[in-house]
């Protein structure tokens, strides 16, 4: 599958960039701290899912499982997303991207990895240069909203709202893959970082996640809408 990106660089210019996506890894209980990780950890226990066997987890997706898409069909009535950051490896360098971990919370409850690659991925096709933000990255912020129906007008509910410096650095994510695979990621590599803390909002139609630079004030957004497949004809 081929993305096509455009790199926002932070003196103002654009550029494109095509990336074949050949792999792409969600990480789970990405917590920086342990009480960051136990949190999420009693938080998702209390809804009734399996607590994970190693943390951070890492769960591999299927091909095909990342876009830049506006719309995401589902079969179940209790998807939801998930603000993360996203780094795509390409021919230009490790990119940052907002992403959207959509999931299926009652498949998640018998087993996330199952859940996991129910829906695909979905990232920003603007992106940053991951070395343009580096220096800088705690001070960056990760904000999801959703609304019920779709193009109703309706007003965005903000479900979580946290700074990245909750969650690994891109650097130890993408050193503990390459520690969990035995080779660093190459070209094509997408990984999702996990989320930071918030509220589970299921069978929401419309979705946006914000990665924002307050610095430079700039974002990077994901909006789409979810539309049920039908169940028989």
């Amino acid at each position: 599958m081929t993305m096509r990106l455009t790199i926002d660089h932070r003196d103002g210019t654009k550029r494109s960039c095509d990336c074949d996506v050949t792999g792409a890894y969600n990480f789970g209980y990405a917590g920086r701290t342990h009480e960051t990780v136990q949190a999420h950890i009693d938080e998702l226990v209390h809804l009734g899912l399996t607590p994970p066997t190693r943390v951070p987890s890492i769960y591999v997706m299927l091909p095909g499982a990342v876009t830049t898409a506006s719309k995401v069909t589902v079969a179940g009535s209790t998807s939801y997303g998930e603000v993360e950051f996203a780094l795509i490896r390409t021919d230009a360098g490790w990119l940052v991207a907002a992403a959207s971990d959509h999931s299926e919370f009652t498949v998640e409850s018998i087993s996330t990895a199952y859940a996991k690659i129910m829906y695909p991925d979905v990232v920003s096709g603007a992106v940053w240069m991951h070395d343009e933000v580096r220096e800088r990255w705690d001070e960056l912020t990760l904000t999801a909203e959703c609304r019920r129906l779709a193009g109703d007008g309706s007003a965005w509910q903000r479900v979580q709202h946290g700074s990245v410096a909750e969650l690994l650095r891109p650097d130890d994510l993408i050193a503990e893959l390459t520690h969990r695979v035995g080779s660093p990621p190459p070209i094509g590599t997408v990984i999702l970082s996990g989320t930071i803390g918030g509220d589970i909002v299921a069978g929401a139609s419309s979705w946006r996640c914000r990665l924002t630079d307050p610095v430079l004030g700039r974002a990077l957004e994901v909006r789409y809408d979810v539309v049920g497949a039908p169940q028989e004809i």
